[in-house]
C-alpha cells in the first residue's frame, strides 16, 4: 500500500478516506491536512488517520498526493507546495482546473493527474474519471488506478475537454438523484404518507432499480418500458413528465453544470 497525503478536509476528502478505510486500507498510511484543528481532530478520531496542518510534512512523508481543495484554492496550494512535490504523482480532484494549469503551477518533474470523483467513494461505489499529462508513465497510472479502484469505478478520458460533461454527469450526479428522492418523499407526504414510510419506500425503490439496471444487459429505455403498461399508473406519470419536457429540463440542467465547470477555470485565470 502507498502512503497517501490528502490536502483538504472537505466532503470529497472525507468520502475518499471513508472509502479507502472500508476497503481495508491502513489508516496510518493516510495523512489529511487541513487548516482547521477541529477538522483535523475529526479525521483522526473518526478514521484513525494522520492529520495536521503542514502540507510540506505530509508531502515529505507520502508516496502520492491527492489535492482535494476548492477550485479557487488550487493555484495557491500548488504554488505553495511546488518545490516539495518532486516527481510524486499529484492527483487534483478539483472541478474545472485543467492539466496545463496544474503543471504550470507545479514543476516540470511533477506527475500530474486530473480526476473527477463523486461522493459515492464513501461507500466504495464512486465514479472517478482520470486523465494525465504525457510524462506520467504506465506504472504510475496503474498505481493511481489501483488506489482509486478501492473507492469505485475508474474511467480514463482520452480527451480532456470531456471533463466538463463528466463533471456535470457523474461529479454532480449524486445531487440530482438526491433531489429526485427528496421530491418523491415530499410528494408522498403531500399525499398522506409519513416521512418515515416515504423515505423507506423511496430509498428501497432507488436501490432496487439500480440493482435491476446493473444486472441487466438492456438499455434503461427498455427497462422503463417494461415497467410502463399502456394506460396504467406508471404511464400516467411518464406521460405527464414527457408533456412537461422532462428530458429537455435534464439536458438544460446538465448543460448549466458543464458550463459552470468551464467557467471555474476561467475564474481562476482572471485572479
Amino acid at each position: 500500500m502507498k502512503k497517501v497525503a490528502i490536502i483538504g478536509g472537505g466532503q470529497l476528502a472525507e468520502a475518499m478516506v471513508a472509502g479507502l478505510i472500508k476497503s481495508g486500507y491502513d489508516p496510518q498510511l493516510i495523512w489529511v491536512t487541513n487548516r482547521q484543528v477541529v477538522r483535523q481532530q475529526y479525521f483522526n478520531d473518526t478514521y484513525g488517520v494522520r492529520a495536521g496542518t503542514a502540507n510540506v510534512d505530509a508531502l515529505a512523508w507520502c508516496d502520492m498526493v491527492a489535492l482535494a481543495v476548492k477550485p479557487y484554492q488550487v493555484k495557491d496550494v500548488c504554488m505553495d507546495i511546488a518545490s516539495h512535490v518532486g516527481d510524486k504523482p499529484l492527483i487534483s480532484l478539483a472541478a474545472g482546473i485543467n492539466l496545463d494549469a496544474l503543471q504550470g503551477w507545479l514543476t516540470a518533474k511533477a506527475q500530474v493527474f486530473r480526476a473527477m470523483p463523486n461522493v459515492a467513494m464513501r461507500v466504495q461505489q464512486g465514479v472517478v474519471a482520470f486523465c494525465a499529462t504525457e510524462r506520467v508513465g504506465l506504472v504510475t497510472r496503474e498505481e493511481v488506478q489501483q488506489l482509486f479502484s478501492r473507492v469505485g469505478h475508474v474511467v480514463w478520458l482520452d480527451d480532456e475537454s470531456h471533463f466538463s460533461v463528466v463533471t456535470a454527469i457523474s461529479g454532480s450526479g449524486p445531487a440530482y438523484y438526491f433531489l429526485l428522492s427528496e421530491s418523491l418523499i415530499e410528494a408522498a407526504q403531500a399525499l398522506g404518507l409519513s416521512y418515515s414510510l416515504a423515505k423507506q419506500l423511496v430509498n428501497q425503490t432507488a436501490y432496487g432499480s439500480i440493482e435491476v439496471a446493473r444486472e441487466s444487459n438492456v438499455d434503461w429505455n427498455l427497462l422503463r418500458q417494461q415497467v410502463t403498461s399502456p394506460n396504467g399508473t406508471t404511464d400516467a406519470a411518464i406521460s405527464w413528465l414527457s408533456k412537461s419536457h422532462f428530458s429537455e429540463i435534464i439536458l438544460s440542467a446538465v448543460k448549466a453544470a458543464a458550463s459552470r465547470a468551464e467557467e471555474l477555470h476561467l475564474d481562476i485565470d482572471t485572479q
